[in-house]
């Protein structure tokens, strides 16, 4: 059976359907992306309502994750961004070809750098970035986390045929 698979920018940040995501995550992928408890609605009312953009992914018209970006305060050309897949789709590509749009989106809006915080224990999302190859990048380790920040001028595109296990989606 084939799954049909859209990524786009949500740009209607309906509540609902975003929370949603956050609360299919596990513990432990709850720790791997912000390290520590947090209010899982006052975290998605803050992304609504401060975000630069927000992606999502959809599996058969279902949003299965999503995309941060935020602005940087004093830089109008750099954003931090996070991603997250829910635990029932992680492994399949789904954050690769996340990853791959909002690189491409935000490299149309202007963006130059990205930065990013990742749990040291967070093997999946260190080898995603790594897919991407970036060139001139800046990878500092400080309690527990990595700081990693790269230039999107010399990254690669990794081609949608490079994600092998997208259509194993059950």
């Amino acid at each position: 059976m084939s799954n049909n698979i859209e990524v786009k920018e949500i740009r209607n940040r309906n509540y609902d359907e975003i929370i949603k995501v956050f609360k299919n995550l596990s513990h432990e992928s709850l720790r791997l992306r912000f390290g520590a408890r947090i209010n899982i609605e006052d975290y998605v009312k803050n992304l609504i309502e401060s975000a630069y953009a927000i992606y999502g992914i959809y599996v058969n018209g279902e949003l299965v994750g999503i995309g941060e970006s935020y602005l940087l305060e004093n830089n109008n050309d750099t954003v931090e961004i996070a991603i997250e897949i829910e635990d029932r789709y992680q492994g399949k590509g789904l954050g690769t070809l996340l990853l791959n749009y909002m690189i491409n989106d935000l490299k149309s809006k202007g963006v130059k750098k990205v930065i990013t915080y990742v749990a040291v224990d967070n093997c999946k999302c260190l080898k995603l970035i790594e897919k991407f190859k970036p060139q001139s990048k800046t990878f500092r380790h400080s309690y527990g986390m990595y700081y990693i920040e790269f230039d999107l001028s010399n990254i690669s595109e990794v081609k949608r045929t490079q994600v092998e296990k997208v259509n194993e989606i059950a």
